[in-house]
């Protein structure tokens, strides 16, 4: 029925009508999905230099904040690089808890999944 239906209208209007029109709504449409992807780029772009920008500045606090406390230390200490091992020790040790949350939350998100998993498969095996 399809197939009648284009032949008559290729007889009606011509091959070349047809093919016109389906190129200008092409054009149309990739213009219209260049456009949204343009809008969309443009807000990820600056989200980017935003975040980037607010982690440049919180790392150079974070530094200077360290670099004043190990020199502080320092003097408290009567040394001139206990200090520094001091701040360095803790960045590891809050480095490492870090690194150990992350761990504990990924190993309980992969029981749930396997959770999900066989649970899925026990309610398949009673229907």
């Amino acid at each position: 029925m399809l197939i009648r239906i284009i032949k008559v209208l290729f007889k009606l209007f011509g091959t070349a009508y047809i093919v016109e029109k389906v190129r200008e709504k092409l054009v149309l449409s990739v213009a219209e999905f260049q456009h949204t992807i343009r809008i969309q780029i443009k807000k990820i772009g600056f989200i980017l230099v935003f975040v980037g920008c607010i982690f440049v500045l919180f790392s150079l606090g974070l530094r200077f904040l360290f670099l004043g406390l190990a020199y502080w230390l320092n003097t408290l200490l009567n040394s001139s690089f206990l200090g520094f091992f001091v701040i360095s020790a803790c960045c590891f040790l809050i480095a490492v808890f870090a690194v150990l949350l992350l761990r504990k939350k990924i190993d309980n998100q992969q029981g749930q999944q396997e959770k999900n998993i066989n649970g899925e498969n026990n309610l398949h095996d009673f229907q």
